[in-house]
């Protein structure tokens, strides 16, 4: 087995953290409590697995260029989840915060009606390039 060149630079400095990590802090101590286990595998299935499977089923029917604003959603998920989970309280400046992320969204996903207005081509690995521009 071959690794490539950015395989390695990852690999390698990762070794390196965790040589560090372990020197600096002794080795990890775990405590695998059923929660403990059940969020991990959370973590692992549907935080990770599904939502990345998601990605990728949408990248193929989807255009790339509205998909990608959908990720500015995730600062908002976070605070929501903290406000519903944790009972943080916001404070005004991340209410306008909030604000702008929605603005920025919905400006980025209205239609341009202006001739020459938006990008020069639509990002889309599965669509024929008649299929690629959507009214």
């Amino acid at each position: 087995m071959s690794w490539s060149p950015v395989q390695r630079i990852f690999g390698s400095g990762g070794l390196i953290l965790a040589g560090m990590a372990f020197a600096t802090e002794g080795p990890p101590e775990t405590s695998w409590t059923p929660r403990f286990i059940i969020v991990l595998g959370f973590l692992g299935v549907v935080a990770t697995a599904a939502t990345t499977l998601a990605w990728f089923v949408e990248a193929q029917r989807s255009a790339l260029s509205s998909l990608t604003v959908w990720m500015l959603l995730i600062p908002v998920f976070g605070l929501v989840i903290g406000i519903v989970v944790l009972g943080e309280r916001p404070s005004a400046w991340t209410a306008a915060g909030l604000g702008l992320v929605m603005v920025a969204m919905w400006m980025a996903l209205i239609k341009q009606r202006i001739a020459g207005s938006g990008p020069p081509s639509v990002l889309c690995v599965a669509c024929q390039p008649d299929e690629a521009v959507r009214d």
